[in-house]
């Protein structure tokens, strides 16, 4: 079995241990099943990458207000901002591998990612083509094509749906 299934599944039975869903002999045997007798390990594994896993999510979290105070907030150069803002998104995709490996709050940190590269190729065009509506259009329909190509790909909704709405609402106002 998948073994991000096989965590979900321990963590699903775990959760009814906890709330008394079930009986706990009953969530004993599903875990010693799940866990193939290892229950004790598992357990252990599991708490041992949750801090790591809420440090990062945090510091995915912090991530957005500092790459929007650096743009919009400083009188840096563009070009620091822009690798400031660069870095960020880089921290932020290497924080989403890393948490999606552990299966733990990486949809904040795709959410994150998608949000501050949006903010990253908006401001780019923004300053390097003043007033330029086709390819600021141009920027965010490409924007939106990415979000539908990763919930495909990773198999996201929330994705799919603000991909959807974002393209919807270029259309309108192109037509408009």
């Amino acid at each position: 079995m998948n073994i991000d299934r096989k965590t979900v599944i321990i963590e699903e039975i775990q959760q009814w241990k906890k709330t008394k869903m079930l009986p706990e002999t009953y969530c004993d045997f599903l875990l010693a099943l799940y866990t193939e007798g290892n229950q004790v390990q598992e357990e252990k594994q599991l708490a041992k990458n949750r801090p790591a896993n809420l440090i990062g999510s945090v510091l995915a979290l912090l991530l957005l207000p500092s790459a929007l105070l650096v743009i919009y907030f400083t009188e840096l150069s563009f070009l620091l901002q822009m690798g400031i803002v660069s870095f960020f998104l880089l921290l932020s995709i290497v924080l989403t591998i890393l948490l999606f490996k552990n299966n733990y709050f990486y949809h904040l940190s795709v959410c994150i990612s998608s949000v501050l590269l949006l903010i990253m190729s908006v401001y780019f065009v923004e300053e390097t083509s003043k007033e330029n509506s086709l390819l600021m259009g141009f920027t965010l329909l490409l924007n939106c094509l990415l979000w539908i190509y990763l919930s495909k790909k990773l198999r996201l909704i929330y994705l799919f749906i603000s991909g959807i709405v974002g393209m919807v609402f270029f259309i309108a106002i192109t037509l408009y």
